[in-house]
């Protein structure tokens, strides 16, 4: 399994909660959802939604190492 560092800390490709993610990413909750509901994090690439079927509520799951990738992607590059 692909590997990628942060702050000296190895963040693997596995799919996480929104509370890990945001741990391992070093921010809050409410700034990585502002980030999804943006559209700087892609659906299927950075983010999944894995609710049950007539769930109301949205349950979330990411993928740490592509949303690593694209924070540290030059703004112009992406």
């Amino acid at each position: 399994m692909p590997r990628i560092k942060k702050r000296g800390k190895p963040i693997s490709s596995e799919w996480v909660d929104t509370a890990t993610a945001a741990q391992k990413m070093g921010m809050c909750t409410k700034h990585l959802r502002k980030l999804r509901n943006d559209g700087f994090f892609k659906e299927g690439e950075h983010w999944r939604d894995i609710r049950s079927p007539g769930a109301a509520r949205a349950t979330y799951q990411w993928n740490l190492a592509q949303c690593e990738r694209m924070l540290e992607t030059p703004a112009e590059q992406r």
